[in-house]
């Protein structure tokens, strides 16, 4: 069957807002697309029962999705690894966007990411390589962040990794690091109470004198 008139506007338009955004030539009854910012190519195409099919390049991506999608059953292009039920326009949108942020995301990607952005970055100087780290430590928590759809994230561990982000910096620059902490670590303020322990007629015990300042015979 191939893909009715009023069906290739919508897959269109869903490729192209959800990353796919070089059309490739068209395969059959697939249409073809690439995405100049994912290492993946996907072909759409409408199935006689109705649903969406979408073809995928990489096997790999379509594991990772492998909870939000069931196979389809469609012949595919000889260059697809997989291939996935899209079912309705909905949810293809979503699955479009699920394959594109994987394909950014898994850790090979990211590790090709990181090679790219540090390449030519000079790593003699410890300050060198602490800036190094610091776009290792950008490109796996915006990873991260992809990966899970921006719907996943522990707080915790963010405020901990910019933290650590602040701390790197103040070493790189030199600037006294200030925490975020309120009251900061050692404050008075937090300090607890000298302990005092009570002996027999309430005369405080030598620890307590001690805390007071009170001088111990020898």
């Amino acid at each position: 069957m191939s893909i009715l008139g009023h069906k290739t506007i919508p897959l269109e338009k869903a490729a192209l807002d959800n990353g796919f955004d070089r059309e490739l030539a068209r395969v059959g009854d697939w249409l073809a697309y690439a995405s100049n910012h994912a290492p993946l190519e996907a072909w759409l195409r409408a199935m006689e029962n109705g649903h969406l099919a979408v073809a995928m390049s990489r096997e790999d991506v379509a594991r990772a999705l492998s909870d939000h999608s069931r196979p389809s059953g469609a012949q595919t292009p000889s260059r697809a690894s997989a291939c996935l039920d899209g079912e309705t326009i909905p949810k293809l949108n979503r699955l479009l966007r699920r394959l594109y942020q994987q394909a950014r995301s898994l850790p090979n990607d990211l590790l090709h990411v990181f090679e790219q952005k540090t390449a030519s970055m000079p790593r003699d100087a410890e300050t060198e390589r602490l800036v190094v780290q610091l776009v290792g430590q950008d490109v796996s928590r915006a990873g991260l962040m992809e990966y899970w759809d921006g719907k996943c994230e522990h707080r915790t561990k963010r405020v901990i990794m910019e933290i650590y982000t602040a701390m790197a910096e103040a070493i790189r620059t030199g600037v006294p690091y200030q925490t975020r902490l309120d009251p900061p670590p050692a404050d008075p303020r937090v300090a607890h109470p000298a302990r005092t322990r009570q002996t027999r007629a309430g005369e405080p015990t030598a620890e307590s004198k001690s805390a007071k300042g009170i001088r111990q015979p020898r």
